[in-house]
């Protein structure tokens, strides 16, 4: 079962993991959220999702589901995805919204 990290303008990505906490009475095993917040450094932002990739990712990889495609939250994932050791095993999906989460958490 592959991890999940959503990573949106906060407060959207904890919005997000909590309803999916809501829906099935617990925030199901290896979902994550990363609310980035206003004027936080890139750089910063990057470690916090490598520590947190490195920690969910599983044999099936990562899905990593961002908000707006070219804003800084879809900026991290798109790098995020191409570490050398996380090569292969993340794919980035700009756009996140609950429909997409709860298929995302359905199908994995």
């Amino acid at each position: 079962m592959a991890g999940i990290l959503i990573i949106a303008h906060a407060p959207l990505a904890s919005a997000l993991r909590d309803f999916a906490g809501h829906v099935y009475g617990e925030v199901p095993d290896r979902i994550v959220a990363l609310d980035v917040m206003a004027h936080e450094d890139t750089k910063v932002t990057l470690e916090k999702a490598y520590q947190i990739a490195k920690s969910i990712q599983a044999e099936n990889g990562l899905l990593v589901l961002t908000d707006i495609m070219g804003a800084t939250p879809a900026n991290v994932a798109t790098r995020l995805a191409h570490k050398p050791e996380l090569e292969g095993y993340v794919r980035v999906i700009a756009g996140v919204n609950l429909p997409m989460l709860m298929r995302a958490i359905a199908y994995r």
